[in-house]
C-alpha cells in the first residue's frame, strides 16, 4: 500500500475518533495542553516539521481536510479544492505565522504534540481544534 493510502486511512481513522469525541468534548485548549504537561514545539523543532513539507491540516469539528504546501522561502500553498491559493508563513516568537490565503489576515500558532497527532492552537483561541500530519516534499504538486 502506498505511504499516501497509508496516511489518508490514519487520518480518517484518527479524525473518526477525534470525531466521536468532540460530541462529548470540545477540542481542548492551549490551557489544557499545557495542564497536561504538553509544551508547544520549540523553533527549531517547528522550522523542521514545516520548512519543504506538505501539511494536512484537518478541522476536528468540521472534518475538512486541506494540504497546504510550505516552501522554504517562506511562501505557501493552500489546495482547496481545485484551487491552489499561495501566500506567506514564517515564525514568530515560537509560534508559525500564515498569512490568509484569503487576503490580509494573520493568524499564528503554538504547535503541540498531543500523543502522536499534532495540534495546531491559534494564539488567542479558545480550543487547539487543527490537527495535521506531514509529508516531506510538495507530495500534491502545488507549490509551483
Amino acid at each position: 500500500m502506498s505511504r499516501k493510502i497509508l496516511t489518508s486511512l490514519g487520518l480518517c481513522l484518527l479524525l473518526a475518533s477525534f470525531t466521536a469525541s468532540a460530541q462529548l468534548a470540545p477540542p481542548p485548549g492551549e490551557a489544557d495542553l499545557i495542564a497536561r504537561g504538553l509544551k508547544p514545539l520549540d523553533d527549531a523543532a517547528l522550522r523542521a516539521l514545516v520548512s519543504n513539507q506538505t501539511l494536512y491540516h484537518t478541522n476536528t469539528s468540521t472534518g475538512q481536510t486541506y494540504p497546504i504546501f510550505y516552501r522554504e522561502d517562506g511562501r505557501r500553498f493552500l489546495k482547496v479544492g481545485t484551487n491552489v491559493r499561495p501566500s506567506r508563513w514564517w515564525f514568530k516568537d515560537g509560534t508559525r505565522c500564515d498569512e490568509s490565503a484569503a487576503g490580509g489576515n494573520t493568524i499564528c500558532f503554538k504547535v503541540f504534540d498531543d500523543g502522536g497527532a499534532l495540534r495546531a492552537c491559534a494564539v488567542g483561541a479558545r480550543s487547539c481544534e487543527w490537527i495535521f500530519t506531514a509529508e516531506k516534499g510538495d507530495a500534491e504538486g502545488i507549490g509551483k
